[in-house]
């Protein structure tokens, strides 16, 4: 089809849209223009589709309304036929050795594999296949030295990639890499943390600032530990569920106590700590909420928003990340068939809710809405247009044109952007993937990362389908996922791969449908994304 504008339509009650691929934008078009770009993506030619037409438009209205379109197309603003012709994530060899010799994001560190609680979600539970179960190793001084030294000589952030910024409290000024803190419980090896923050203090490059960022559950945290956190800019995580029967189902200790009031304390002792440190500036910290079923939506959102004078206050803001395992429910109802957990209920009632705050225009000034509003755009933000609209105003506006080597927007640069260093040495994408899988190794600290194994990664997932997203309409707006949900048993598995197209493709059009219903309302009602750029 590459003899054919590369395009998408959808239309809502009013109006008739075409999403143009190669300018990442949505044009309103008439009756004919878009019975004639229907036509054409049907296969008619050209000459075919104007003589049809004429069965219901007449036929000066037909020639004026091609001639508009072949007009624009000529001015190359939109309507191109342009397709890539290479599909990969790096136009050549020395651009991929070039990125990995200076642009590593985020080194997470595996601290350790102990953990003092036994989440029965978690990925080190012991109910997932590929997945170390806990243990109680802990990452040596010399494995944790030689990762910091590969991030002093490697660590950066690639100028070209943008990042997601959409809360105001969020530290502006970004360092020019990361260094994280994950378990396990990190807090178990609070003296190696500590060993490494000193470490980068004394012998990081003059040029380079160095982050810091840790994820805990919160049940260790002392007074003394979140002071020092503060003093050495370690952003803090808090692992956190919301209300106490939801939280309290999944998160516990050995003995099946739960760990509500515990992480809760641990919010409560954040703030004490900022209020007697008399920090300048807002202390920004994160809660990440991992929910599986079996609950409503309307319960979390309502229990949060409770929490406003811990949450938001002059001392502390929490951002939430609201994450729902949908994969995670399967595997959880396979292995504990007596405690079957439903889909969590009402959210769609949440969207609703929020787009009649949109439209009533509670975001259209920043002082102009409550916590309340705050935290409903947190619960709709991952999942409402807020990306869609981003990457339809941002991601690509630089481009008129696809470029001839490129990739669709749908797989990281693998060991780029957040690779996890395992306590034995062992280098992964990221802490998401299964750790006991040998496909996802991409590296050891002694050696490096292998960019034979990823460049195989990347060529396994990209070829799978590569005819296919030459022609895709969703090539700029892809987001078919991870890498690790396209591995069945170890094995690259381009079947699912091709089922999560067809489902991007679908929820995309859907979404492209649904947010120009609000922009018809008004314009201007996301305007409040504009701020953000998705990388």
């Amino acid at each position: 089809m590459s003899d054919i504008p590369f395009i998408h339509l959808f239309s809502t009650d009013t109006n008739k849209y075409v999403y143009d691929v190669n300018s990442n934008d949505i044009i309103k078009v008439d009756d004919i223009a878009y019975d004639y770009f229907h036509l054409l993506l049907s296969g008619f030619e050209p000459d075919e589709c104007k003589y049809l037409l004429t069965n219901e438009y007449d036929s000066s209205a037909i020639t004026k309304s091609i001639a508009f379109i072949q007009e624009i197309e000529k001015a190359e603003l939109y309507f191109s036929k342009t397709r890539p012709q290479e599909i990969a994530l790096f136009c050549c060899e020395n651009s991929m050795k070039y990125t990995y010799s200076n642009y590593i994001n985020q080194l997470t560190l595996e601290v350790t594999q102990r953990c003092n609680l036994n989440c029965r979600y978690c990925i080190f539970s012991g109910i997932y296949e590929q997945s170390r179960p806990h243990t109680k190793k802990d990452m040596t001084w010399k494995i944790a030295k030689s990762g910091l030294d590969f991030m002093f000589q490697y660590g950066g952030r690639d100028p070209n990639d943008s990042i997601l910024l959409r809360d105001r409290f969020k530290p502006k000024e970004k360092s020019d890499f990361t260094i994280g803190f994950y378990g396990g419980e990190p807090l178990l090896n609070f003296e190696l943390i500590q060993k490494c923050i000193t470490y980068c203090r004394q012998n990081a490059p003059t040029d380079k600032k160095v982050g810091f960022v840790i994820t805990t559950n919160g049940t260790l945290l002392s007074d003394d530990i979140i002071e020092y956190f503060i003093a050495n800019n370690v952003a803090i995580t808090i692992s956190f569920d919301g209300p106490q029967n939801i939280h309290d189902k999944f998160r516990i200790h050995a003995n099946g106590k739960g760990t509500h009031q515990e992480a809760l304390n641990a919010i409560k002792r954040i703030n004490y700590v900022a209020r007697k440190m008399n920090l300048p500036e807002t202390l920004y910290c994160l809660i990440n909420c991992l929910v599986l079923g079996g609950f409503h939506f309307r319960e979390l959102f309502d229990y949060f928003v409770s929490l406003e004078n811990l949450l938001d206050n002059e001392y502390v803001h929490f951002d939430l990340v609201i994450n729902t395992l949908t994969g995670g429910l399967k595997k959880w109802n396979d292995c504990y068939p007596e405690e079957q957990l439903e889909k969590p209920a009402g959210y769609e009632e949440l969207l609703e809710e929020y787009k009649s705050a949109c439209l009533a225009g509670k975001y259209k000034n920043d002082n102009n809405h409550t916590f309340y509003f705050d935290i409903l755009n947190i619960f709709a933000y991952n999942n409402l247009y807020f990306d869609l609209h981003a990457r339809t105003r941002h991601q690509f506006s630089d481009e008129n044109e696809i470029l001839e080597t490129s990739h669709p927007g749908c797989i990281c640069k693998l060991g780029s952007r957040r690779p996890f260093l395992t306590v034995d040495g062992r280098i992964l994408p990221c802490e998401r993937v299964f750790s006991e899988n040998p496909s996802f190794y991409v590296g050891r600290i002694d050696t490096g990362l292998d960019l034979n194994k990823i460049k195989s990664m990347l060529d396994d997932f990209t070829n799978s389908t590569i005819e296919e997203c030459r022609d895709c309409w969703c090539y700029r707006i892809c987001d078919v996922g991870c890498i690790n949900d396209n591995y069945e048993e170890g094995v690259f598995d381009a079947r699912k791969k091709m089922d999560k197209c067809r489902q991007v493709r679908a929820r995309r059009h859907s979404e492209l449908v649904g947010m120009m219903k609000l922009l018809e309302q008004d314009p201007t009602v996301l305007d409040h994304y504009n701020e953000v750029a998705v990388s």
